[in-house]
């Protein structure tokens, strides 16, 4: 019985070690920061900007969903895979259109992300961005060729949550 706790407690004090091998949280961390420089060298360091931490999200995602366009840039040169999802279907570009961000879409769409990916929810991030009311988003999704007809799960569209959450801005420019 004491050789188990023994062996135990040594386990305990390693896993500290074992986990700071991981490339997906120093990555995040970083990226939710936007600090490029701190990026730059953990990726000169041969880290994998395709690591996922518990959840399935990336650095690119921390990144979107903070509007952090300049680590967005960089992870996406840095061969950040653009439409890789996290365990609810969901993508970078569906982290930064529900959050609003603009500069961080165009980035994206420009890296070749698909405008009109669903989540597991059925939901697109034109759908979400209508939902929360983000009209430059809303603009910069039709213009990148998001399609406002599409339904999710709940048979909804764009249109529908615009509606739904009175966001007025919003379903005036999805009726055009």
């Amino acid at each position: 019985m004491r050789k188990d706790i023994a062996l135990l407690l040594l386990a305990a004090a390693l896993l500290p070690a074992a986990w700071a091998d991981d490339d997906a949280p120093a990555l995040s961390r970083a990226a939710a920061r936007g600090a490029v420089a701190e990026l730059q060298q953990i990726i000169r360091q041969g880290a994998d900007v395709n690591a996922t931490d518990d959840d399935g999200e990336t650095a690119l995602m921390e990144a979107a969903g903070k509007g952090r366009t300049e680590a967005v840039k960089l992870l996406l040169a840095a061969g950040a895979k653009v439409d890789a999802v996290d365990e609810d279907g969901e993508t970078a570009l569906m982290k930064a259109a529900e959050d609003g961000y603009v500069e961080v879409i165009r980035a994206l769409v420009a890296a070749g992300a698909k405008v009109d990916a669903a989540n597991r929810k059925g939901e697109t991030a034109l759908m979400e961005a209508a939902d929360e009311g983000y009209t430059g988003a809303v603009r910069a999704l039709l213009d990148a060729g998001a399609n406002p007809a599409l339904r999710d799960r709940r048979g909804e569209t764009a249109l529908d949550k615009a509606r739904r959450e009175r966001r007025d801005a919003v379903v005036e420019l999805l009726q055009k």
